[in-house]
C-alpha cells in the first residue's frame, strides 16, 4: 500500500499532468501531489468478460461493463479511503468541481475513476460509467444479404432480376436529374442569395390570366446551402406596404405534402425594373396540370382563354370531340379530388386561401402526384393595406376556392377546359353522367352549386366516402415498393463499400515494390479493420 505525504501548501489531490506524463508545467509551484503512478488497465484488475467498447461523454472508448467496474473499486490491493478516486487499483481523493479535496468538509466529494488514453488522463464518475456501460447496445442483425422482395409485391415480370432497382424508378429519377442538370437559358445575374439562374419558361408579353401581371420563372441554387429553388417573379410590381410581409409568414410556417413550399418574398431591381420575387421548393422534372390532360386539344391558347368568344356549335362539338378521345379513369379522378381537398382543408384551417386552383398553378410529379404552386402570390399582390383583416373577405375567397375547385375537377373529367365555361355547363354534366358514376357528377354539383349557407371543404368529406381507404391502400403499397427498392440499394452500397476497401488494400500499383502493402503484411489485416 503506497501512502501519498502532502506537503505544506499543496492541496490534497493529485497532478493529473504529472500522474500522466510524469512532468507539470507549472513545476514546484504546481498545488497538487506530484505522484506518478503506473498506466491503468482496468482489464488487468479483474476483467474476465469485457465486451466491446462504450462511448461515453466524457473521452474516448471505455471497454468494460458494469461488473468490470465492480472488480475495479473491490480490488485486494485498493487504497481505501472516506473520500477518494480509483487510479489503477489505488484511491486518490478528488473533488467533485475542482478535482480536490477540501480538509475542512467532504460532502462535495465523489468517487472519480480515471484512465489513461494515449497519453490523455480521463476522469469519470462511478455512476456515471455503470450507467454507459449498462446500457442496451443496438446489435446489427447477424446477416447482411437482401432476402428479396417481400411476398405481398408482385414482381413485373417473373424470372427479372431482383437484386437492382426497377427500370422504371430508375428512369424516373435519371430524367429528374437530367432536367435539374439541363443549363436552360443562363441569366448572368445574381440576385440576393440566388446564383444561376436559368429560364424555366418562355417569358411571355402578355399578362397572366391569373395575376394580372407579366411573370416569369427561373431556377436557381441558394449561395449559402446550394439547394435548388424557383424564383418566381413578379414583372413591374412595387410592393404597397410591408404589413403584407404578415401573409408571407404565414404561409412559410405552412407545410403539407400537396403543397409547394414559399421559403421567401423579396423585392430587386436586378432586371432592370421593380419586380418582387417569390421563391418557391424546386421539383426537378414536373409539369403542369395543363400540360399533362390539356395538351392534346387542338387550340391551346384559345381554348385557355375563355375570354374569346367562339359559336356555341363549335363548342360543343369540340367538346364531344375532347370527351370521345378518351377519359381518365375514375379512381384518377378521385385521387386528385382527395389531394387538392387535403391541400386545400390544410390552407383553410389556417385561415388562409388558396385563390390559385387553376390547371397551369398545378404541378404533377411522377403519375399522379399533385401540389398546389404559387400559393400566396395573389395575397401579396391584392393586399389592401386600409382593409381590417390582412387577407380581405376571407369566407368569400374560400368560398371561390371550392368553386373553382369544382370547375377544375370538371374540366379534367371531360378532358376540355370548355367544360369550365357556363354555357357548356349542361353538356359537360351530360358527358360526365354517362361516363362517371353519381358520386362524381353530385360532388361536382354541389361545389358548383352558390347556397345562402356557406360551404366548407369538410362538407365533400362524406362524399368522397370509402374512396379514402382506397387511395390509403395505394399509398401504403407504394411505401412498400419504395422499401424494397430502398432494401436492394442498401445491400448493393455494402458491396460496393466492400470493393472500395479491397480496392485500396491490393490494387495500388504505385506500391508494387513496397512489401509493406502486400497481402501477406500486417498493413492488409489493419485495413480490413478500417
Amino acid at each position: 500500500m503506497e501512502t501519498l505525504h502532502s506537503s505544506p501548501g499543496r492541496r490534497q489531490a493529485v497532478c493529473r499532468y504529472f500522474s500522466a506524463s510524469g512532468s507539470c508545467y507549472f513545476g514546484a509551484e504546481c498545488q497538487f501531489l506530484h505522484t506518478q503512478f503506473g498506466p491503468p488497465h482496468f482489464a488487468n484488475a479483474g476483467c474476465t468478460n469485457a465486451r466491446p467498447s462504450i462511448k461515453t461523454s466524457r473521452g474516448p472508448d471505455i471497454g468494460t461493463l458494469s461488473d468490470t467496474l465492480r472488480s475495479v473499486l473491490n480490488v485486494s490491493d485498493a487504497t481505501s479511503t472516506s473520500n477518494g478516486a480509483v487510479i489503477g487499483s489505488k484511491l486518490l481523493p478528488m473533488a467533485s468541481s475542482a478535482y480536490d479535496v477540501d480538509e475542512s468538509s467532504a460532502e462535495g466529494s465523489v468517487m472519480l475513476l480515471q484512465e489513461n488514453m494515449g497519453g490523455t488522463t480521463y476522469f469519470f464518475t462511478e455512476d456515471e460509467a455503470i450507467e454507459q456501460t449498462t446500457e442496451e447496445l443496438e446489435e446489427k442483425p447477424g446477416f447482411t444479404a437482401y432476402q428479396g422482395p417481400p411476398s405481398n409485391l408482385k414482381l413485373a415480370e417473373p424470372g427479372s432480376a431482383s437484386y437492382f432497382i426497377s427500370n422504371e424508378l430508375k428512369f424516373s429519377i435519371l430524367h429528374s436529374y437530367s432536367v435539374s442538370l439541363h443549363p436552360g437559358a443562363e441569366i448572368p445575374v445574381h440576385i440576393e442569395n440566388y446564383h444561376q439562374l436559368s429560364l424555366l419558361d418562355q417569358a411571355p408579353d402578355e399578362k397572366s390570366t391569373v395575376f394580372g401581371f407579366v411573370t416569369s420563372s427561373y431556377r436557381a441554387f441558394h449561395t449559402k446551402t446550394g439547394t435548388q429553388v424557383v424564383l418566381r417573379r413578379i414583372h413591374g410590381f412595387r410592393l404597397a406596404s410591408p404589413k403584407c410581409l404578415t401573409l408571407v409568414e404565414q404561409w412559410r410556417k405552412l407545410h403539407h405534402s400537396h403543397i409547394v413550399q414559399l421559403r421567401e418574398v423579396f423585392t430587386t431591381k436586378a432586371f432592370g425594373d421593380h419586380s418582387i420575387v417569390f421563391v418557391y421548393d424546386y421539383h426537378a422534372a414536373a409539369e403542369t396540370l395543363f400540360e399533362r390532360q390539356f395538351r392534346s386539344e387542338a387550340d391551346l391558347r384559345q381554348e385557355s382563354d375563355p375570354s374569346v368568344p367562339k359559336p356555341y356549335t363549335q363548342q360543343k362539338n369540340r367538346l364531344l370531340q375532347q370527351a370521345g378521345k378518351g377519359l381518365l379513369p375514375e379512381s384518377l379522378i378521385w385521387s386528385y379530388v382527395i389531394q387538392l381537398s387535403s391541400a386545400l382543408r390544410a390552407i383553410h384551417s389556417n385561415n388562409m386561401t388558396c385563390r390559385t386552383l387553376d390547371p397551369t398553378k398545378i404541378l404533377i410529379t411522377g403519375k399522379s402526384r399533385l401540389r398546389l404552386n404559387c400559393c400566396g402570390i395573389l395575397d401579396v399582390l391584392t393586399f389592401d393595406p386600409t382593409s381590417p383583416t390582412p387577407s380581405g373577405n376571407m369566407l368569400q375567397h374560400q368560398q371561390d376556392d371550392l368553386t373553382a375547385l369544382g370547375k377544375l375537377i370538371l374540366a379534367v373529367s371531360c378532358c376540355s377546359l370548355l367544360a369550365q365555361q357556363r354555357d357548356n355547363l349542361q353538356v359537360a354534366l351530360d358527358i360526365l353522367s354517362r361516363n362517371y358514376s353519381n358520386d362524381l357528377k353530385n360532388l361536382i354539383v354541389y361545389l358548383l352549386t352558390n347556397t345562402q349557407r356557406a360551404r366548407s371543404i369538410n362538407d365533400i368529406m362524406p362524399m368522397i366516402g370509402a374512396r379514402f381507404y382506397s387511395q390509403l391502400e395505394a399509398t401504403e403499397l407504394r411505401n412498400d415498393i419504395m422499401e424494397n427498392e430502398l432494401a436492394k440499394e442498401m445491400e448493393n452500397g455494402r458491396l460496393f463499400r466492400l470493393l472500395v476497401k479491397l480496392g485500396m488494400i491490393v490494387d495500388r500499383p504505385q506500391y508494387v515494390y513496397f512489401t509493406s502493402f502486400f497481402i501477406v503484411s500486417h498493413i492488409f489485416y489493419t485495413e480490413m479493420g478500417i
